[in-house]
């Protein structure tokens, strides 16, 4: 937080309507839903949409009648969240070839309006479907199906759902595990089928909105040398190519509209395969050029194996996570540059305290990555946790309990567990879901609200300014800087005093402008 001289103090306000924690606070856990029914078995992240709203997917549903379905949950005035099934795959009534067993998360278009999504099975093929659900649609008429199977990219007119395209196993692949990415200003969705294809291997794809041209983008060659089964969400960047230095990849006829794909890599992770069939870190250029390999995992304790989260980019490197391997053998998280070089553990997890076998995508804030375990922690039922970029502060934001059979064959307790999704930020608020546990045993949405960063108070004191700030603001230092345009943030070595309540300073003013900010040296 910063202020300057003779102006109030800037406030950062929160993004949610959760409540602010103040620094120092420990996080607070809240199970917002409990899933039952028809919704069951939540196995994606959660996609945060315009006012708040939250989307996920469910893999299952009852027992004789669902295989999955769309949902919303949406914040109300008292804290407690409301509940609406959007869509449900492949029930009695329905085609049958809308999808079925829906795991990765649903991707929002830029413009706020429609859901995009895949499933692993189901459709004309029986290798699954690409769809799009229009949320004003469903939210007023749930589980409006379309009379004509195959609308346009952005075309809703059919009704809320559609299916956009239905995967070929043989030639294209099938199984899709990881969340679609939007790349190219909005204007193309990038994803991942984790298995088959030409060489049994899985591959990525792409589809336009300019003509819902889908187009498989690479299909693994063999195991040794492309690894097999991609699973976590792409990773999408600028490729250094410039457009017009090749052949431009021809998405329609008309030139105005034709967009060039070589001018985006897309990093990725796959399960298996590689020289030594632990997974890999992967790069391709968009039109499905320039493939390589980045990296060969190896399990032992030097290194992590079998990656099933996403990747995440950050100038040039690439964050991610691997199931298993490590020091303690539970899974790592490490960072890899986007060339290949400077690959490095910055975390290993230990299956008491941090967790044990991480599967869900990471997620960025800052310098702090987030994500979730799938089992281990002092609950035994898996983690939420957070680590610097740089490695430190690797911290345990909550333990879900072990879900335990009710005597029914269902795993339930309070919180949910055994996590296999990433998480979704909002502000200083946590969002995710686990498949299994809570009270029905199949499953919940929690969040966690996060202690936000102290607020800088400035006020006059005669002829000097009080900085002050609250004590249990700890590791933190004051900084100043006379010139926000730079980063030229020294600390200030000013004795402070502190009455239990706030730490304060006193300030001399001087000519020109003066800004402060206090700087966490655990990192952001």
């Amino acid at each position: 937080m910063k202020t300057k001289f003779k102006l109030l103090p800037f406030i950062l306000l929160a993004l949610s309507a959760a409540p602010r924690l103040e620094a120092g606070q420990t996080p607070q856990f809240v199970t917002i839903y409990q899933f039952g029914g028809v919704n069951a078995i939540p196995g994606s992240e959660l996609t945060l949409g315009p006012g708040g709203k939250l989307f996920g997917t469910t893999y299952g549903g009852a027992a004789s009648d669902g295989t999955g379905s769309i949902y919303e949950l949406v914040a109300k005035a008292n804290g407690t969240f409301g509940f609406k099934t959007l869509y449900r795959f492949d029930i009695s009534g329905s085609p049958p070839d809308d999808g079925q067993y829906p795991y990765a998360g649903v991707t929002l278009t830029p413009d706020g309006t429609t859901l995009y999504g895949t499933t692993q099975q189901g459709g004309t093929n029986g290798a699954g479907v690409l769809f799009s659900l229009n949320i004003a649609q469903a939210e007023a008429n749930p589980n409006i199906r379309p009379n004509i199977p195959q609308p346009q990219f952005r075309t809703s007119s059919f009704g809320s759902y559609g299916v956009i395209h239905d995967f070929v196993s043989a030639s294209e692949g099938g199984a899709s595990r990881s969340a679609l990415k939007f790349a190219i200003a909005g204007q193309i969705l990038f994803g991942t089928l984790s298995s088959d294809g030409p060489n049994n291997g899985g591959s990525v794809f792409k589809i336009s909105d300019t003509d819902d041209q889908f187009e498989r983008v690479y299909i693994e060659a063999n195991y040794a040398n492309d690894g097999k089964n991609p699973q976590g969400k792409l990773a999408a960047g600028p490729s250094g190519r410039t457009s017009g230095s090749v052949q431009r990849t021809q998405m329609k006829p008309n030139v105005a509209t034709n967009i060039d794909s070589s001018t985006i890599t897309l990093y990725g992770t796959t399960r298996t395969g590689g020289s030594n069939n632990w997974g890999t870190v992967y790069k391709v250029d968009g039109d499905g050029s320039n493939y390589m390999i980045l990296h060969n995992f190896n399990f032992s304790a030097t290194d992590g194996a079998g990656p099933q989260g996403g990747l995440v980019l950050a100038g040039n490197a690439l964050y991610g996570t691997t199931s298993s391997g490590g020091g303690n053998y539970s899974g790592t998280v490490f960072q890899i540059n986007t060339d290949g070089s400077g690959f490095n553990i910055i975390g290993n997890f230990t299956y008491a305290t941090t967790g044990s076998s991480p599967q869900g995508d990471l997620i960025l804030s800052g310098n702090t990555l987030y994500g979730t375990t799938y089992g281990g922690g002092a609950g035994g039922g898996g983690t939420v946790y957070s680590i610097n970029t740089n490695g430190s502060n690797f911290t345990v934001l909550h333990s879900f309990s072990s879900p335990m059979d009710d005597g029914n064959g269902n795993y339930t307790n309070s919180d949910g567990g055994w996590s296999v999704a990433g998480l979704v930020l909002s502000g200083y608020t946590l969002y995710g879901t686990t498949p299994y546990g809570g009270t029905n045993g199949v499953g919940t949405a929690y969040e966690i609200v996060l202690p936000s960063p102290p607020l800088l108070n400035i006020a006059p004191s005669g002829g000097d300014f009080i900085i002050s700030w609250p004590s249990s603001a700890t590791n933190f230092v004051l900084q100043q800087n006379s010139n926000l345009a730079t980063t030229n943030w020294s600390t200030k070595s000013l004795a402070f005093s502190d009455n239990g309540t706030n730490k304060s300073v006193s300030i001399i003013p001087t000519a020109g402008n003066a800004f402060f900010r206090l700087l966490n040296t655990n990192g952001p």
